[in-house]
């Protein structure tokens, strides 16, 4: 047997939380496939379209051939592209790619990788350095190098024949910003080298989609090369101005998806208090519309009120009445991000403490 087949791991998945669903009672079995099913629904903005076109517009510049008068191959195709996608924590970056590629017609089988599948999503581990993300890589293509002594050059070799003997087209790297936050700028550069290397590679050149938080810029912004190549798209923060409607249709359709009805008097009370406890990313809103929907579901609630979000936030915080931005009258001046807060003195200290290190939460998106 060679060191290679040593190497390669076969993963067989087991259902680890079988033991939990066994000593649940029915109510809470209940519960959980109604959660289930409001998870399941997706708020498609105008965003999914900006992201749809950029990657049929990455997909139709690799299948078009360098040379014209020659047969179609991967040595004939031209140089890859990529598509760099920024926003904030929260902002729902990767849900909205994982959407836009599990609908695909190349990705059948994503993201488990499935024989024919062309596309596959690399998660970034913290600390990442030029080895880590290569075995990562290597593990997303099906293949886990299990030995400990291998430079970053050899593991990416074994990245490269994966990505050719499987036919991949298309490489999602996300949480790029954990590169920029453990390595120093020459171990940076390495990374640069080897995804501009994925781009034009003579032999097998593939697509790239890259996301991350807008720290990510630094990482791929330097090399102009690879800057110039393909399309740069970041997601904003919601306003309450213009996200306003879509947000409450959201939340009632989370809301029916449970079986709740949701009024229209609680959802102006709601809508524009959940977009300033969900810090204006769409991401951390839908995370307080089904943290709302299981607390009114645990009280047998028969609908969905303003007071079923404060009781979930000052459950996710621990922050008093006075600090939860559904309770609170001065909700607009609050800074959703912080916990544990139970007095003015501790909510004091805790922002002057993050202002002084850079981190005050934004209360902005409001206009």
């Amino acid at each position: 047997m060679t060191q290679k087949h040593l190497d390669a791991s076969i993963e067989i998945e087991t259902d680890t939380t079988g033991p939990i669903r066994t000593i649940q009672p029915e109510e809470v079995r209940r519960r959980s496939a109604a959660m289930e099913r409001v998870r399941h629904v997706y708020a498609k903005t105008r965003r999914d379209k900006l992201l749809r076109d950029a990657f049929d517009e990455l997909l139709e510049d690799l299948a078009e051939r360098r040379n014209g008068g020659m047969n179609h191959g991967p040595s004939n195709r031209g140089e890859g592209n990529q598509l760099v996608v920024l926003g904030e924590s929260g902002a729902g970056k990767t849900t909205a790619i994982r959407r836009l590629l599990d609908n695909h017609a190349l990705a059948n089988g994503y993201p488990r990788n499935a024989p024919g599948c062309k596309i596959v999503t690399v998660t970034a581990p913290s600390p990442c350095n030029l080895a880590e993300l290569g075995r990562e890589t290597s593990h997303s293509l099906g293949y886990t190098i299990v030995r400990n002594r291998i430079d970053g050059p050899e593991v990416w070799r074994i990245v490269r024949e994966r990505v050719r003997a499987l036919e991949i087209l298309v490489i999602h790297f996300d949480e790029m910003q954990h590169v920029v936050q453990t390595v120093n700028e020459i171990e940076m550069q390495k990374i640069r080298n080897v995804l501009k290397g994925l781009l034009v590679d003579e032999r097998y050149p593939i697509g790239l989609i890259i996301s991350g938080t807008p720290l990510t810029v630094r990482l791929v912004h330097p090399d102009r090369q690879v800057a110039r190549r393909g399309r740069w798209i970041e997601l904003p923060p919601l306003s309450i101005g213009a996200d306003s409607k879509m947000v409450g249709s959201f939340i009632t359709q989370l809301a029916k998806e449970a079986e709740l009805e949701f009024d229209e008097s609680e959802q102006h009370q709601v809508v524009p208090r959940l977009l300033h406890a969900g810090t204006y990313q769409l991401g951390v809103v839908a995370e307080e519309i089904h943290n709302a929907i299981r607390v009114a579901l645990r009280s047998s609630a028969a609908g969905l009120t303003l007071k079923h979000f404060g009781d979930a936030f000052a459950n996710r915080t621990g922050n008093l009445a006075p600090w939860n931005p559904y309770f609170a009258s001065n909700w607009v001046d609050l800074d959703a991000t912080r916990v544990l807060v139970t007095s003015e003195t501790a909510y004091c200290s805790d922002a002057n403490t993050s202002s002084l290190n850079g981190t005050r939460g934004k209360s902005g998106g409001k206009k």
